[in-house]
Order: structure tokens, then C-alpha cells, then sequence
């Protein structure tokens, strides 16, 4: 759904240079911010583990 709304948001005219590097901008932000929340997870750092009771 993301990726729709950046091609209908940077691609209006055509699919021109300048579009197609703001688009590549935007999934370069976006892909930081998925990284930074999978990164800062702290529920992730259970996986793997047993639970021990």
C-alpha cells in the first residue's frame, strides 16, 4: 500500500528521472524507519529462547 501511494504521489506526470529518484529517497527513509523499529524491539530479543519456569 506504501509503495502505491509513493508512485501515485511521485509519478503523477509520468514515470520521469526526478520521480523516480524522489521515490528511491522516500524508500530509503522508510526502509530506515523499519530497520530502526525492528532494531529497537525489545520483544525480539525472546525469540529463540525457552521458556524456563
Amino acid at each position: 500500500m506504501i509503495a502505491s501511494a509513493a508512485n501515485g504521489l511521485f509519478l503523477k506526470s509520468g514515470a520521469m528521472t526526478m520521480g523516480i529518484h524522489q521515490i528511491a529517497i522516500f524508500s530509503d527513509g522508510i526502509s530506515f524507519i523499519l530497520i530502526m523499529i525492528t532494531l529497537l524491539d525489545r520483544s525480539l530479543s525472546k525469540v529463540g529462547h525457552k521458556n524456563q519456569f
